[in-house]
């Protein structure tokens, strides 16, 4: 088993990295097939985020088309009160992640993705003005881990943006590794930047190599910012056995780029990630919640808290029968949230969405709908 992994073990953590690698892989949903006039396409969808307003949604949908040899995607604005959509059209036939709207919902950014190599790009909330923002590319550098051979990569991904829409602040890996025991490979060495919109200015905001981290929002200051990051590299496990001493498994950071801290901005409870952050900086988050409902510590169970002026209000009571929670964002008026939960079906893992007041009531699911090649390619 790979250092970082067993690094990981030790700390005692269950990781969402299911929610990470949708957040930063953008359509990694099961697949399930759909019948176009050219034949069978497999076709996936990745995560919901909030559009303009908190009756819309919007999302990745991808196929993998092999008779054109390329990647489509397109985006979803999905209005579920009403069962409409809009399909947002994207200029290339390439893979592109989670889209993020723009705090004023003009808007939206989204990773570009080719193998190792992914790039932040901005558009208007029509499909219009598309734009690259990075241009890091994959110059083939690999070295030798514990694992196998590793790709030495930047890859940027998981955007969003600024509350004056000035600025775009994401995260970046800088390796792409085989996981231990056979199960696939992994992106790690995580930290996060940030570029202006009109000067391509890029700022590197962290310098501690996380395991994992998810996507990174600003404050409404536009200075500050918020992110779950675990496990620094740059920590030595004193340190880190120190921290948990204290701090236990809480790894959500608020940070501003120059006075920099590993002291989490959220302590409560065991284990605390996913923070999603509101024009008034009230912060949505995830909570294991064992100890919390007097529990056994196996099986894991999580649900949302949202905390206001320090404050932690815990907004749902879910349990294994409902679901796993592993995703979950807060809109920006801070009046509604999605979730995202797994659970076994019948022997398969099956997810689905659901959306809520941001005080846990009318609780309803989503489901995304069915789009085909036909709407797209005429």
């Amino acid at each position: 088993m790979d250092t970082d992994m067993k690094r990981y073990q030790r700390l005692g953590l269950l990781v969402v990295v299911v929610s990470v690698l949708l957040a930063a892989t953008g359509c990694e949903d099961a697949p399930r097939t759909v019948a176009t006039t050219g034949g069978n396409q497999n076709t996936s969808s990745g995560p919901l985020r909030f559009a303009e307003d908190n009756d819309k949604v919007i999302y990745a949908a991808c196929w993998d088309d092999s008779s054109m040899n390329t990647y489509l995607t397109v985006f979803v604005n999905y209005d579920h009160l009403k069962n409409q959509k809009r399909l947002i059209l994207l200029p290339k036939r390439t893979g592109f992640a989670t889209p993020q709207y723009s705090w004023d919902g003009k808007k939206i950014a989204f990773p570009e993705i080719q193998g190792n190599t992914s790039n932040i790009c901005i558009m208007d909330a029509d499909g219009s003005h598309f734009e690259q923002l990075t241009h890091d590319y994959w110059d083939g550098s690999t070295k030798q881990t514990t694992t196998g051979t590793a790709s030495i990569i930047n890859f940027n991904t998981m955007p969003s943006f600024s509350p004056d829409g000035k600025k775009i602040i994401y995260a970046k890996a800088g390796i792409r590794r085989e996981r231990s025991l056979g199960r696939g490979k992994m992106l790690s060495k995580w930290d996060i930047y940030e570029i202006e919109i009109e000067t391509k200015t890029v700022r590197r905001l962290t310098n501690f190599q996380f395991y994992d981290v998810s996507v990174p929002y600003y404050m409404p200051d536009g200075k500050r910012f918020v992110f779950w990051g675990v496990s620094p590299g740059t920590m030595r496990m004193d340190d880190v056995r120190r921290y948990q001493a204290q701090y236990k498994d809480n790894w959500i950071f608020i940070m501003d780029g120059k006075n920099n801290e590993l002291k989490p901005a959220i302590v409560h409870g065991s284990w605390t990630c996913e923070p999603s952050v509101t024009r008034n900086g009230d912060i949505l988050f995830i909570g294991k919640t064992n100890e919390l409902d007097g529990l056994p510590q196996s099986p894991f169970n999580y649900d949302l808290f949202l905390m206001q002026n320090n404050k932690v209000t815990r907004i749902t009571r879910f349990n294994r029968k409902l679901g796993h929670i592993y995703q979950a964002t807060i809109s920006p008026d801070g009046q509604k949230a999605l979730l995202s939960a797994s659970r076994n079906e019948n022997g398969k893992s099956i997810s689905r969405n659901y959306i809520a007041n941001a005080d846990g009531t009318n609780f309803s699911e989503i489901r995304k709908p069915k789009t085909s090649l036909d709407e797209i390619i005429k």
